[in-house]
């Protein structure tokens, strides 16, 4: 019997995996790729994801002053 062990954590993989899925379809932005989810008929988040993301996005801003 063999027993697989991933190389790398999962949260790091992920990361990877994203930063490649932004630069193949969205020319790298997060914006694009948050647009094009959003923008889609099925795009269904709750007021708490939204409230979440707003949070995140004003936490960016105050970075970038």
């Amino acid at each position: 019997q063999f027993v697989y062990q991933p190389v790398r954590p999962r949260q790091r993989a992920g990361e990877s995996a994203f930063r490649g899925v932004l630069t193949t379809f969205f020319d790298g932005s997060l914006e694009k790729a948050v647009a094009a989810h959003l923008a889609r008929p099925d795009a269904d988040l709750s007021a708490e994801e939204i409230d979440r993301l707003a949070e995140l996005i004003n936490e960016a801003r105050k970075r970038e002053e």
